[in-house]
């Protein structure tokens, strides 16, 4: 009976074990295939993203060739994207210092509100606002505007602007700047400072475009989105500082 009790007793531990045994091994078994989704999933999102960057990529040469429509591409078999192109005729991005944004006009008389810097830091503060440097060009000649709201500080003999009580499109300085049927372009430009810019007029032909690019996996239900901000071509910066002569150019 006593070897009969014994023998029950490890048949029963061994099943504990085993029970134990099986367990861990499902345990991780089900832990090694969760993984393995994981990684897939992360995959298939990494890719699809990709399809939404090539969307965005083929949408900007759409906009180089002149072209405004809706387009679709096929990334493979799994996935597809859309995108759209949509223009705008008020320009409403940041702009670092120095760098310019060239806005063509559709020929008409007009004014153009300029409005810039969303903080509410002034010039007493160690992060002063912008000044903006506007040059209004046509066919043959072109006149420039500088205002700064910190002129008498920096002694730059720009223009004074006071600043806004309240916000309008989110910015605190403002200049309302008259342009003609003669005029072609207006490019603006911040100094001292980076600053948000918000420009409006009736007589802007397009100031930005804004491309939206999905990218879908329908089979596994993976969907991604990018929007870009693009501002129209314009010559490069040191082009401001080219000399033209109306006749012949020699050499000396």
């Amino acid at each position: 009976m006593i070897r009969q009790s014994q023998a029950g007793q490890v048949g029963i531990i061994i099943l504990l074990v085993t029970a134990v045994i099986l367990t861990i091994a499902i345990s991780l078994s089900q832990k090694t295939l969760q993984e393995q989704d994981i990684a897939f999933i992360q995959d298939e999102s990494t890719r699809v993203f990709n399809a939404a960057e090539s969307g965005l990529e083929e949408a900007l040469f759409d906009i180089s060739q002149g072209r405004m429509e809706k387009g679709e591409l096929s990334f493979d078999d799994l996935i597809g994207v859309n995108y759209d192109i949509d223009s705008k005729n008020t320009f409403d991005m940041n702009l670092s210092s120095g760098q310019a944004v060239v806005i063509p006009l559709n020929k008409t008389n007009n004014n153009m509100t300029v409005r810039w810097w969303n903080r509410r830091d002034g010039c007493n503060s160690t992060n002063q606002p912008s000044s903006v440097l506007i040059s209004i060009f046509t066919a043959s000649s072109a006149r420039h505007l500088g205002y700064d709201p910190c002129s008498d500080e920096r002694g730059n003999n720009l223009e004074s602007v006071n600043r806004l009580s309240n916000a309008e499109e989110g910015c605190y300085y403002k200049v309302v700047v008259p342009v003609t049927s003669n005029d072609v372009l207006v490019r603006v430009r911040p100094l001292y400072n980076n600053s948000k810019f918000n420009i409006s007029s009736n007589a802007i032909e397009i100031a930005q475009y804004n491309i939206l690019s999905t990218a879908v996996n329908d089979a596994e239900d993976i969907a991604r989105t990018l929007s870009v901000q693009r501002s129209e071509d314009g010559p490069p910066n040191f082009m401001d500082f080219v000399l033209v002569s109306g006749g012949s150019l020699v050499k000396n």
